[in-house]
């Protein structure tokens, strides 16, 4: 397991990645656990080598990442899991972090 650790001020948490076994994961690609009161969290991502080939979509780890980092922002009106609001919750979340890595690679291709 290999670790990055970064630290922010002001209203940012301290960010802990690491890059865990699929078997310590519980079948997600990526897990983000936080205290909002001393504004930290823990973030997981599957080690890319151990992500089932035979899933129906191909992990994708930089969107995974900003998946778990937009947690932190949605922290404070965090939704119970498996409830509607929380199904709509992760599904805004997923479809951002999407956005933003597209809105990225887009940025970075080379003009003709």
């Amino acid at each position: 397991m290999s670790a990055v650790e970064t630290r922010f001020t002001g209203t940012l948490f301290l960010r802990k990645s690491l890059i865990a076994s699929i078997d310590s994961m519980d079948e997600a690609e990526g897990l983000v656990t936080w205290d909002i009161n001393k504004k930290i969290a823990d973030i997981k991502l599957v080690k890319p080598e151990e992500y089932p080939f035979d899933q129906m979509r191909p992990y994708e780890m930089e969107a995974v990442l900003v998946h778990e980092l937009l947690h932190l922002h949605f922290a404070p009106f965090d939704a119970k899991t498996g409830t509607p609001k929380g199904v709509a919750q992760e599904q805004a979340i997923n479809a951002i972090a999407h956005a933003l890595v597209k809105l990225k690679n887009a940025s970075q291709q080379p003009t003709l």
